[in-house]
């Protein structure tokens, strides 16, 4: 180990002196090499070696590409072979994080952005990563493209893991910071994000619920509209996905042990800015009320409704009146014949529903009555 901590020390640049590319790529494979043949690696071995490893890091960013491109295989084998201490792992995933911003600053093509960014989900996901720093998050919120990118790693490699902590702390900082807003939209909408659809939901839900249990000053902020972004983004990529995920949400045990009748209108307080909750026009209110579990809170979400109020939203506000028909449609395709039922019963449902979608939502309901009458239910 003594031979090992001199020649990291001889390779590793000074004022005074940088060593020939020969050197460091001999030091580089006689790292690699001790790593592969040791069967544990202590944190003696790690404190040999991370001096040649944190120098080619940021001897890096000013060039040193040998220097570099072996530090970041040798990131990549401590990763996977030993569990660092939380400290080293906060400080390679921040320098990791800085070469990659200098990487896609500086080069011509994208490969040793690619390798940096390769090498710093390795770092996540191989450790026991759960928050990600707040220094590297700002690198990765600014670099552009930051979804795009990550897509093209996702179809060569397995990333979930690191695109799970990437987006719980986007989300984190988009509470405070609306900086971090079109990073975190950036990712859901071009990242297949399948199986974390409900941790999305969850988390951003959970929020809301969080600020309407304070003393709602944040309701009116333009901060707040975020969380209507984010599951409008959600809503339009992953449609079934969300829809089973807010039904999930208003089951949670947390969410039940409120008053029943408080959690939609909570929710809607925020989203919707503080109006008036009385209002039967709260698009928010009667979404969330559309995704109940509870079939009856579903029905209910229709009583009330008046044709002249929501074709008057309709020519006010066109966003306000697409929430409100897409809710509306939502029932016509629900599972409970009641509650489509109540849909249907809708004053003016011609005027709010497109012809198209009505008649294919009344064919779908054709083909389900059809269905349960033939099999005897």
């Amino acid at each position: 180990m003594g031979v090992l901590e001199a020649l990291c020390s001889y390779a590793s640049p000074t004022k005074k002196f940088q060593a020939s590319r020969p050197v460091v790529s001999f030091c580089t494979a006689v790292i690699v090499e001790v790593l592969g043949c040791v069967s544990t690696i202590d944190s003696d071995v790690v404190k040999r070696i991370h001096p040649f490893v944190d120098s080619g890091l940021r001897t890096g960013k000013k060039g040193g590409s040998d220097h570099k491109a072996g530090a970041l295989m040798i990131v990549g084998l401590l990763a996977n072979k030993v569990a660092l201490s939380p400290k080293l792992v906060n400080s390679l995933i921040r320098t990791v994080t800085e070469v990659a911003r200098e990487d896609v600053k500086e080069s011509t093509d994208l490969q040793w952005f690619r390798l940096s960014l390769m090498a710093l989900i390795n770092l996540v996901q191989s450790q026991s990563v759960d928050i990600f720093p707040k220094k590297a998050l700002e690198i990765l919120r600014d670099i552009r493209d930051i979804g795009a990118v990550l897509l093209e790693l996702s179809e060569e490699f397995n990333i979930d893991r690191f695109i799970a902590i990437l987006l719980e702390a986007l989300i984190n900082q988009s509470s405070y910071d609306d900086s971090y807003h079109p990073a975190l939209i950036s990712v859901i909408e071009t990242v297949p994000l399948r199986n974390l659809v409900d941790h999305i939901v969850l988390k951003i839900l959970l929020t809301c619920m969080k600020l309407s249990e304070g003393d709602g000053k944040m309701a009116t902020s333009e901060s707040v509209t975020w969380v209507k972004n984010v599951l409008a983004a959600v809503n339009k990529n992953y449609p079934s996905h969300f829809r089973v995920s807010v039904s999930k949400f208003l089951k949670d045990a947390k969410v039940q042990s409120k008053k029943e009748d408080t959690v939609c209108e909570l929710l809607s307080k925020i989203l919707d800015g503080n109006l008036d909750l009385s209002s039967a026009f709260s698009e928010s209110k009667i979404w969330f009320a559309s995704h109940h579990p509870k079939p009856e809170v579903r029905r209910a979400t229709f009583s009330g409704l008046d044709r002249s109020a929501i074709l008057k939203i309709k020519s006010l506000d066109a966003q306000r009146f697409m929430a409100i028909r897409d809710a509306i449609f939502c029932q016509l395709c629900d599972d409970d014949l009641t509650v489509v039922r109540a849909g249907l019963s809708v004053d003016g449902l011609t005027e709010i529903i497109s012809p198209s979608d009505l008649l294919e939502a009344l064919r779908d309901v054709l083909k389900r009555c059809l269905s349960f009458l033939t099999s005897g239910q």
